[in-house]
């Protein structure tokens, strides 16, 4: 699945807001509710479509999710994300619903850019955090 085939669905902003409610107070755990796994439920609260690599969910350590990214053949996990739901897009075009790579605390994760536009849901230890449109440092646009 590539981002030119996928489209928002016309009642995308209730369900994120949904799938945001539900991540609100749910502890990190990898492989189950983790920034990859945060990002393929936003994306299919968004667009209806479910991108997922084979081995998503198979880790319980950032060891073991790199592991499984390492062996299908990727350098990193942004990388893997680009093979997953398509090409970056620019930074600065960020857009509700956009997933995003964030610098946390001297690390990445995925997000997704909030139902207003003005700010980056991610998951943390005891539940979303929200991070400034500044720590973005990678795009993936839905169309």
């Amino acid at each position: 699945m590539g981002a030119d085939l996928m489209r928002r669905r016309e009642d995308w902003l209730p369900r994120l807001a949904v799938v945001l409610e539900r991540a609100a107070a749910k502890p990190f755990v990898w492989g189950s509710h983790d920034c990859w796994t945060f990002a393929a439920d936003c994306i299919e609260a968004v667009t209806g479509e479910r991108p997922a690599p084979a081995w998503l969910g198979r880790y319980t350590s950032h060891a073991g999710a790199l592991r499984h990214v390492r062996k299908a053949g990727f350098a990193d996990m942004a990388a893997a994300f680009d093979a997953t739901i398509g090409p970056r897009g620019p930074i600065g075009l960020a857009a509700r619903g956009d997933i995003v790579l964030v610098a946390i605390d001297g690390a990445e994760g995925f997000g997704v850019v909030d139902t207003s536009g003005e700010a980056v849901f991610c998951v943390g230890l005891e539940g979303l955090v929200i991070r400034p449109l500044s720590d973005v440092v990678a795009r993936w646009s839905i169309a």
